[in-house]
């Protein structure tokens, strides 16, 4: 695994800036870093299923469940014993089923043998689900998602880090500082070169969103390179 400071120095080598003994004279490695967290950063939001992974979370009382560094929920999956054993299946509850699930309950459960069988996703907070049947007062439940978190922002401490990323997330990455970097310069051509990274990333941005497919939708439109991703 390769760390920040080699992904520098490879981008520094791309870029024409890692002449011996003036390394990083025409972009900081500062100015790389932060490149690299905002591209990343847009990455995650516009395809954020690159970022998943299974997190257990304990519910909270009632119906609302908000995971804290979560940028978007997949699924709730299973509830689980005390023990991290499933119990039961969580479905998603369709949204024609919402109005009937609404509905005030005509007998009360019984609260020592909560059972969560159902939930929605909040169509305007993608870091939120309504959990079925709420969750009652002193009981203790948790249940598995999938959820995806954005990467925290890097800095010039964190240079020997390894860069826990996939070969997509790096190229993408490395697309979006290029993109950034050349087109910075007045030269026509580093403005063509920044031009066709900036291509190369809206091109493969849109094609990874035609597969992530379901309930949360990618963001409509956002200010990266290439124009709005629709």
């Amino acid at each position: 695994m390769e760390t920040l400071e080699e992904v520098l120095r490879q981008i520094a080598l791309d870029l024409s800036d890692l002449r011996p003994g003036n390394e990083f004279k025409l972009y900081p490695r500062q100015q790389l870093i932060d490149w690299w967290n905002d591209g990343l950063c847009l990455l995650c939001s516009l395809r954020p299923r690159l970022f998943s992974g299974s997190r257990v979370v304990e519910l909270v009382d009632g119906s609302e469940q908000r995971i804290e560094g979560c940028t978007l929920i997949s699924s709730v999956r299973e509830q689980l014993n005390e023990r991290g054993e499933p119990i039961t299946l969580i479905r998603r509850i369709s949204d024609s089923a919402v109005q009937a699930w609404l509905k005030p309950p005509t007998c009360r459960a019984d609260p020592n043998n909560y059972r969560a069988t159902g939930y929605r996703y909040d169509p305007a907070n993608r870091d939120t689900f309504y959990i079925d049947p709420p969750k009652p007062p002193g009981v203790k439940a948790q249940v598995s998602v999938t959820c995806s978190t954005c990467p925290k922002a890097l800095t010039l401490d964190d240079l020997n880090e390894p860069l826990d990323v996939s070969c997509y997330q790096l190229a993408m990455t490395k697309h979006y500082i290029y993109s950034q970097a050349w087109g910075m310069e007045s030269d026509q051509s580093n403005l063509n070169l920044a031009q066709w990274h900036a291509s190369l990333w809206g091109g493969f941005l849109k094609g990874g969103q035609v597969a992530d497919t379901g309930y949360p939708k990618p963001v409509q439109g956002s200010a990266v390179p290439g124009g709005a991703i629709q």
